[in-house]
């Protein structure tokens, strides 16, 4: 089963692509500072 985190007219973006996507954008930021996020 797929849960929906947003929702923008025809586009859909389920709540794993969007914490998928907010661990990449943490990773980033982290970069910065010398640290990394690492992915599973």
């Amino acid at each position: 089963m797929e849960y929906i985190a947003h929702k923008d007219g025809e586009r859909v973006q389920t709540v794993k692509e969007h914490l998928y996507g907010t661990a990449e954008l943490a990773g980033s930021f982290a970069e910065k500072f010398g640290n990394t996020v690492h992915m599973l």
